[in-house]
């Protein structure tokens, strides 16, 4: 669609020039699909009927996350260790 092609061109323009910016993102897809991205996947799969292999959810799936709470931990640990500037930080 129009939307996801101009998402993807956005993505792509601020991982060339501001890639730094890109840990909001990632850090929002990433613990929210983790999350309650687990309920939404359930939710989508009855609602649009779609099929139980993840075909149309397949985002929500981590299939090399074993235990995600100890990975959100991690990832936010790791996030949260990032050694960036107040002025950036204030940009994220």
């Amino acid at each position: 669609s129009q939307a996801t092609q101009k998402y993807v061109e956005r993505i792509h323009y601020v991982g060339q020039n501001e890639p730094e910016l890109l840990v909001a993102h990632a850090y929002t897809r990433y613990m929210g699909d983790l999350s309650g991205g687990q309920v939404l996947n359930k939710v989508a799969q009855r609602a649009l009927k779609l099929p139980s292999t993840g075909q149309g959810t397949q985002f929500y799936q981590f299939e090399n996350v074993d235990n995600a709470q100890q990975f959100k931990q991690f990832y936010r640990a790791r996030m949260n260790a990032l050694d960036l500037s107040l002025k950036t930080k204030e940009r994220i």
